[in-house]
């Protein structure tokens, strides 16, 4: 079976706390664009940005990255 893309693991986080992407990229210290931009898969998150993405999201950078 496939992995599931980092972009879809953060889509799918975002939906179930019922947060726009524009709230979590704020939180995240990042432009809405960039969170857009992220769950596309169009590019990924630099090793900065996963405490930050961890903190929006509520979890720890090791549950962020789990598959």
């Amino acid at each position: 079976m496939k992995p599931i893309e980092f972009g879809t693991r953060l889509a799918k986080r975002r939906a179930k706390l019922g947060e726009s992407q524009e709230a979590l990229a704020r939180r995240a210290g990042v432009v809405a664009n960039t969170w857009s931009r992220w769950e596309r898969g169009d590019v990924k998150p630099t090793l900065d940005n996963l405490p930050g993405i961890a903190k929006a999201l509520g979890i720890t950078v090791s549950e962020l990255m789990e598959d």
